[in-house]
């Protein structure tokens, strides 16, 4: 699901940094499009221990409330050191919920879903937006 989102922003000149699925806090910092594919970012992106540069994150999610919590595969370590930046995430349906059944393993402000996108600020925890995309 985040393999097109990575081939259009890589297009349009974004640098990425992808979480090594190998080593728990390490990143590949890739600028091309062929670092899209997450088992080329290991040979073609630039290994670093921190982001330094990111200025928002897109994390991949099994499951997303509407107020932003999320859960993912990983316990949550791709998100690790990363918060203070506006992280980002897609969900199709059946991954989006009301409320997770558990605490989440960290926080969203925007979900972009096939029927559009819904912020969950601060000031929206209590209750998501939803925003339509055209």
């Amino acid at each position: 699901m985040l393999l097109p989102l990575r081939t259009q922003a890589l297009a349009a000149g974004v640098v990425l940094y992808l979480p090594d699925q190998r080593r728990e806090g390490w990143y590949f910092r890739v600028s091309g499009p062929e670092g899209a594919d997450l088992k080329r970012s290991r040979l073609v992106g630039e290994a670093r221990r921190h982001p330094d540069e990111a200025t928002a994150t897109v994390l991949a999610c099994v499951a997303v409330d509407r107020n932003g919590g999320r859960l993912s595969k990983g316990f949550g370590w791709a998100a690790r050191g990363l918060d203070t930046r506006p992280a980002f995430t897609l969900a199709h349906a059946r991954m989006l919920h009301d409320v997770l059944p558990c605490p989440p393993d960290s926080r969203v402000s925007v979900i972009a879903t096939p029927a559009g996108c819904i912020t969950a600020s601060a000031d929206a925890h209590q209750d998501g937006q939803e925003l339509r995309l055209n």
